[in-house]
């Protein structure tokens, strides 16, 4: 009889056609990046030259005026600068720039440069902006110069994660700014935070606050805080309003981003989809035509009715097979192996007799509880101390100093500091374990504005230097003396 083929073929076209326009659909729906190449022609490297120091950071072309080239970046970029320049992404030509103006509440500065860079000005985005969409950063980050000058932009990825209104710093005027997991470092600041689309949607502005683990006086773990992941930019609305209130004129566009595969790949994905529909069409032909040849008899109908059955608890133990394998194997796999794990270790503990003595030095120096303390005189003569808990230098990243309370660990209220100057941080070092089972503490200058000295050495931004009990350390005109308690 036919029956049963015709029942076995309906089934299996049935199933499997889905299946493909499915797995069709889903990639289709995939994203694709912005022109990276277009978008980054826009994108220069801001440098701010002050006496005895200077600082880099990020901006972006969004016009001309007077023959030159107009530049968007931070105002903490080129807070206290006396000459500025740029230099295109791709470019070794450094060309001059005067500031226009700036906006601290905005942390927002506009620079012209004293030619035209011949570069088009990026498009802002005046549409609305949605969480979970895609976001793109261009820009040049100091680290990223450390094995040479880097000519051209970094760039990184993300998605939006909120939306909110809130102020920079100390600022009372209320702006809208965007977060995102984009990373951003020292030297971003002023760059673009690009669309699906390659438009501006905000200015990156700020990283959250490092990850720090704070321990007690017996080294155990009493506070996580970490910020892994976290980055605020401005909305780009904020800077569009001051870009048209002085008259400049700007790409802006309105419509909403639609970013989509390519052509070629989304007609291929219709085509296959429109085969899968066809199919399942045909297949639901044969199984009516089995059902009609079937009904001739009873016999033949139970049969068919069995058939179909026993299909469809097939059917369905496939479905569950699949959800087995897509959901549950993975974790069930992952949860084994963990605590497989965790048995050989605690089985490795419990077997060790001695513990070696390269970790007893090593929790002796996370108890040791030795702190940095920091201390001088303000211009006016005020006295001032700022104490480094050890437990805080031992957490991994280290303790920043600044004037900025909200961008440093630490701050001092002096206008010849830098929001983020310099950071305090220790490594255990086993090279001295049979000496005072201590480590090393060191302190990073910033990239700062204002530069940092150590017994009369200018430090080189993000390059650690070891400090020493009675150290003197000068951060602009403010000098500091170091104990290690």
């Amino acid at each position: 009889m036919q029956t049963q083929p015709q029942t076995t073929c309906s089934f299996s076209a049935i199933v499997a056609p889905l299946t493909l326009g499915i797995g069709l659909t889903l990639a289709a729906a995939s994203f694709a990046a912005p022109n990276i190449a277009e978008i980054e022609k826009g994108v220069v490297r801001v440098i701010t030259r002050a006496q005895g120091g200077g600082g880099i950071g990020t901006g972006f072309v969004v016009g001309s005026d007077g023959g030159g080239s107009v530049i968007v970046t931070n105002d903490h970029v080129v807070e206290g600068g006396q000459r500025f320049s740029v230099i295109p992404s791709g470019s070794s030509s450094e060309v001059s720039a005067s500031l226009i103006k700036t906006y601290p509440e905005l942390d927002l500065a506009i620079l012209r440069t004293s030619s035209s860079l011949g570069r088009q000005a990026v498009a802002l985005s005046a549409a609305p902006i949605k969480k979970g969409e895609a976001v793109w950063v261009l820009g040049f980050p100091g680290l990223g110069d450390r094995l040479g000058a880097a000519s051209d932009a970094s760039l990184t990825s993300g998605h939006v994660s909120r939306l909110f209104s809130g102020r920079w710093g100390g600022s009372s005027r209320t702006i809208g700014l965007i977060q995102h997991d984009s990373p951003v470092n020292p030297g971003n600041s002023g760059g673009p935070l690009f669309d699906n689309c390659g438009r501006v949607i905000g200015v990156n502005t700020q990283a959250s606050g490092s990850g720090r683990i704070t321990r007690d006086s017996d080294g155990e773990v009493i506070d996580v805080m970490a910020g892994t992941g976290i980055f605020f930019s401005s909305h780009i609305k904020e800077t569009v309003r001051e870009l048209e209130k002085r008259g400049i004129s700007i790409n802006k566009v309105s419509a909403v981003c639609v970013a989509e595969t390519g052509s070629a790949q989304a007609e291929a994905a219709q085509a296959e989809a429109e085969a899968a529909r066809s199919a399942a069409t045909q297949a639901g032909e044969d199984a009516e035509a089995a059902q009609a040849e079937a009904a001739q008899t009873q016999q033949q109908l139970n049969e068919l009715s069995r058939e179909i059955g026993l299909w469809l608890v097939a059917l369905a133990a496939l479905v569950v097979v699949a959800l087995g394998l897509g959901l549950r194997k993975p974790r069930q796999v992952i949860i084994r192996e963990v605590e497989r794990y965790s048995e050989k270790v605690k089985t490795g503990i419990a077997k060790s007799k001695v513990v070696p003595e390269i970790v007893k030095t090593k929790l002796q120096a996370l108890r040791s509880g030795k702190k940095i303390v920091l201390s001088g005189f303000h211009v006016g003569g005020e006295a001032f101390r700022v104490e480094i808990s050890g437990a805080e230098l031992q957490g991994g990243y280290g303790v920043s100093l600044g004037r900025h309370p909200q961008l440093a660990d630490r701050f001092i209220d002096n206008n010849r500091l830098s929001k983020r100057h310099v950071r305090f941080s220790f490594e255990y070092d086993k090279s001295r374990q049979d000496k005072d089972g201590q480590g090393r503490y060191y302190v990073e200058d910033l990239n700062s504005t204002y530069r940092t000295m150590l017994a009369g050495r200018e430090l080189i931004p993000f390059e650690k230097n070891e400090i020493s009990d009675n150290a003197v350390l000068a951060l602009g005109s403010l000098k500091l003396d170091v104990r290690i308690q």
